[in-house]
């Protein structure tokens, strides 16, 4: 079976009532978007607002992030925050959050050089935070 287009009113209900009828059974608070884009500039966003939070706190902001292919788009909205936002990310520290071994350091197939060529590379994080 293949959907194409799933109704807006399965995601995004619209009164408190429907809500509740669509989450009722839902142990974690779940959001679903219409594209992978949407959800990519929202899950950036979300993320951006920890940032920002942390660094005007005075406080370094930790991530634990991966180098697969699923966040692609969130961290291509996260440079593009950067390049046109201004979002910093001097007070970031980021821990990869799998990594295969061993791999030599310059391994094609390794996650965290993954993560540097989609996010690391384009951003102004200091390298000892990585």
């Amino acid at each position: 079976m293949t959907f194409n287009k799933v109704s807006t009113r399965y995601y995004k209900p619209e009164n408190a009532f429907e809500h509740s009828m669509l989450t009722r059974f839902e142990k974690i608070p779940t959001d679903i978007y219409e594209t992978n884009e949407e959800g990519a500039r929202q899950v950036a966003a979300e993320m951006a607002k920890i940032i920002r939070n942390r660094k005007q706190e005075g406080n370094f902001c930790t991530l634990a992030l991966t180098g697969g292919s699923s966040p692609r788009g969130v961290y291509a909205e996260l440079v593009r925050l950067h390049r046109e936002e201004g979002l910093s990310f001097s007070h970031v520290v980021v821990f990869g959050l799998y990594e295969y071994y061993p791999l030599a350091p310059d391994a094609v197939n390794s996650n965290l050089n993954a993560l540097k060529s989609m996010l690391l590379d384009h951003v102004d994080i200091d390298p000892r935070n990585v």
